[in-house]
């Protein structure tokens, strides 16, 4: 009886704790950017709209205690790239090491003090105004930013059981990668220019490691996102993730600097994942370490793949089996690739088979084990690309 009484008690007090410390620290919680309250537009050659988008990224952190914060934007390492780029012919500038969000922070004199992990120096956000749910700091151009505290609730870990990033390059140092990953624990990456390691990869990763990489996912409404973000502007990276179920892309959102906070953290977790498990060198994929831009061809239509379903693809023809046997075709799978390092002349399929011809004209078939075509409506869809 004196047991339950003190566990009671225990569990009790622990609850009053946190709510104290709650309390007694306003600043807990996720903080986003809501909008530009003050701006001269007079004395700064850029649209709101546009420093809205471009800027704003570093405004939304989450506050976890009285020492440590989360910056969504996440921190680098960037080291100099001595690898030549075959794709576009000339070195780029940089790659990054992936040093994660969290680091040190202290409020001080209406001052967030945090430590930069990038730049290694403490870094300031001045806080000019703070009430309840509302906070009002001092911007880039001298701008002040509202930013809201909000809680989520959501989590949902039953919407798909795969995620695929693709990110593009850009007019300078971007990481052009491709990333798998399923709740199973298996991993591919294909790194093409701008990473810390190029080439076809693939590993088996923990739990532990999988479900932290998920959760990020799990804890957003991907049906609520729209299909497309975009911003108008030039030169920059485009990310696009497809969401996959039973084999049936369920969602696939493209987004061009414009994007959610959240999606944007989930998708560079999982696209910098590479740097962290044990990597191995896979040469079972049927192209090398080029991208490729599918599409299926038949009379009358042609069903075009976005960059994270081509990889989708991929990773199926890389997992099925050869096998020995004649099929009728339906379509014509033409491929594009940024390199032409490989001997596949054309493609035929049923959706399911995938008859190679090779330059020298021998030819094998592979069976992904199910018709991709009819898993995936969302193929035949008009869509923005």
């Amino acid at each position: 009886m004196r047991i339950v009484i003190f566990i009671s008690f225990l569990l009790l007090f622990v609850s009053c704790k946190k709510e104290e410390d709650s309390k007694q620290n306003p600043f807990v919680g996720h903080w986003y950017f809501d909008k530009i309250v003050e701006y001269d537009a007079s004395k700064v050659k850029m649209p709101k709209s546009y420093l809205e988008i471009q800027d704003t990224p570093y405004y939304n952190f989450q506050i976890l205690n009285d020492s440590v914060i989360n910056f969504k934007q996440g921190f680098y390492y960037f080291v100099e790239n001595k690898i030549k780029s075959d794709t576009y012919g000339y070195d780029f500038l940089r790659s990054a090491y992936y040093l994660g969000t969290k680091t040190k922070y202290k409020i001080k004199d209406s001052k967030l003090l945090f430590f930069d992990e990038t730049s290694k120096e403490w870094d300031t956000i001045t806080i000019q105004k703070r009430s309840g749910d509302t906070m009002i700091v001092s911007g880039y151009y001298k701008a002040s930013y509202r930013l809201v505290k909000k809680k989520n609730t959501y989590f949902n870990a039953n919407n798909y059981d795969a995620v695929i990033v693709d990110r593009s390059p850009c007019f300078g140092s971007c990481p052009f990668n491709s990333t798998y990953i399923d709740r199973n624990g298996n991993f591919y990456f294909k790194g093409y220019d701008s990473n810390t390691q190029t080439g076809n990869f693939n590993s088996k990763l923990d739990k532990k490691t999988v479900d932290e990489l998920f959760n990020s996912f799990d804890k957003i409404d991907i049906f609520k996102l729209k299909d497309n973000y975009f911003a108008m502007t030039t030169c920059s990276q485009t990310n696009v993730i497809s969401f996959i179920k039973n084999g049936k892309i369920v969602k696939t959102i493209s987004s061009y600097i414009e994007c959610p906070i959240d999606l944007e953290l989930a998708m560079t977790q999982l696209s910098y994942a590479y740097q962290k498990v044990k990597l191995n060198y896979d040469d079972q994929f049927i192209f090398d370490n080029e991208d490729v831009l599918f599409r299926f061809k038949t009379k009358g239509k042609d069903y075009f793949l976005k960059e994270s379903e081509d990889f989708f693809l991929e990773v199926n023809l890389r997992n099925g089996k050869k096998v020995n046997l004649d099929f009728i075709p339906k379509y014509k799978l033409d491929f594009n690739v940024f390199e032409e390092k490989h001997n596949v002349k054309s493609i035929m399929t049923d959706g399911r088979y995938y008859k190679f011809i090779n330059k020298d004209n021998t030819t094998f078939t592979v069976d992904i084990g199910y018709n991709f075509i009819d898993s995936n409506p969302i193929l035949k869809k008009d869509r923005n690309f």
